[in-house]
């Protein structure tokens, strides 16, 4: 495993911190003078410090488990874990006592302080400490600059889950260490389904077994959630969706990554057919009811293409080098034909925008100007894309 520690001087203004993560948005991993170096504090007894999460009301997660305290606490013998009492964590302080952790508020005496996403508050948290949480300021979002300050103001040493990664001989191919993975992939279309059935009945008045689907916050575990995802493909294969509704289609990008692997595993229960982003005005033609959905997952090669040469050969090395000379072409090939898009691939500001606003902007005003002016084609075959 690397860890990487960075120090830079504080620009003046957070504008200046955006821009720097813009332009190089693997540098650094930590910021900041505080504290003992990462690879000391493993040296000797540690004491840990695991953080309430404040940052959503609903947040349950833990950056350790019970299970993790205890095997840490016994393989390193005089080290402790303090733990911020929280009625929200799926674990209980119960829990955490029973395996030899302490429960109280302050973490003024730990070494390291762990969560799992940035605290919504610095302001009373310890001064000239080492903190590991998913931050979010790599990828220089202006909206994060605030936190990135307060820890320069706090001398604190701030360590991004998201830039541990495994040692590669191709920087490009490293592979992260701390990541959500699948699960970002089971609970991100899990929560697309309830959100999909409400939009299909306001906007279209269109009842459909998405709508009983419960939010993954709802559920006990994955278990619970596969059960509720396969109640509903119950129904849509029995019942099949409004007669008057257009094939629903979802699209997922980042296709054979840990997300999409999450995305699929909770789509695919659903009955559906995959189908080539070449089939895709085939199957918006066709009439209800449907008893199935349809997938599209296209592949780099099929989203990007050279700005300067029309005809090519798609070069994954070539485009992850020179990323500013490739466009993509998901907004004439894909998107005005699909219902859902589920976007799973990795970006940052090196990377074309797989779809821009005015992109989405064209497809709106494009294809509500062509089916209102077609008498040809029956309403109910209209892309959901009007609708949605």
């Amino acid at each position: 495993m690397r860890i990487h520690i960075g120090q830079r001087s504080k620009p003046t203004d957070v504008t200046k911190w955006s821009s720097l993560f813009k332009n190089n948005p693997f540098t650094p991993l930590a910021w900041g003078t505080a504290g003992r170096h990462f690879r000391t504090l493993c040296e000797d007894p540690l004491r840990i410090g695991v953080l309430r999460e404040t940052y959503d009301k609903w947040e349950r997660r833990a950056p350790l488990c019970p299970e993790h305290v205890e095997k840490f606490l016994s393989r390193y013998p005089g080290s402790e874990v303090i733990v911020q009492p929280s009625p929200n964590r799926v674990f209980s302080c119960k829990d955490y006592e029973k395996v030899g952790a302490r429960i109280q508020d302050d973490l003024a005496h730990v070494d390291l302080i762990l969560g799992v996403k940035r605290p919504r508050s610095m302001e009373n948290l310890p001064s000239e400490k080492t903190y590991m949480f998913f931050s979010h300021v790599i990828k220089g979002q202006t909206g994060n600059m605030p936190l990135l300050e307060s820890c320069l103001e706090k001398r604190i040493q701030l360590i991004d889950y998201e830039c541990i990664v495994e040692p590669t001989l191709d920087s490009s191919k490293s592979k992260r260490v701390v990541a959500f993975g699948k699960f970002a992939g089971y609970a991100g279309m899990v929560d697309t389904f309830p959100v999909l059935g409400r939009r299909l009945l306001m906007k279209n008045n269109w009842s459909t077994p998405f709508l009983h689907c419960p939010s993954t916050i709802h559920h006990y575990d994955l278990a619970e959630v596969k059960q509720s995802v396969t109640n509903m493909a119950a129904r849509i294969a029995a019942d099949g969706l409004p007669a008057n509704m257009p094939p629903l289609i979802f699209a997922v990008t980042g296709k054979d990554g840990c997300v999409y692997g999450g995305v699929r595993e909770i789509l695919d229960i659903l009955p559906h057919e995959t189908v080539g982003q070449n089939d895709l005005l085939e199957v918006v033609g066709q009439n209800g009811p449907q008893f199935q959905v349809y997938i599209v997952a296209p592949e780099k090669h099929e989203i990007y293409q050279h700005n300067l040469k029309d005809d090519f050969t798609f070069d994954r090395s070539d485009f992850m080098a020179n990323p500013h000379l490739y466009k993509s072409n998901f907004a004439r090939t894909v998107a005005p034909y699909v219902s859902v898009i589920i976007n799973t691939a990795y970006w940052d500001y090196r990377f074309p925008r797989i779809l821009t606003k005015d992109d989405m902007k064209n497809i709106y005003r494009e294809t509500n100007e062509r089916y209102d002016n077609d008498d040809s084609r029956n309403s109910s075959v209209v892309p959901m894309r009007r609708g949605s």
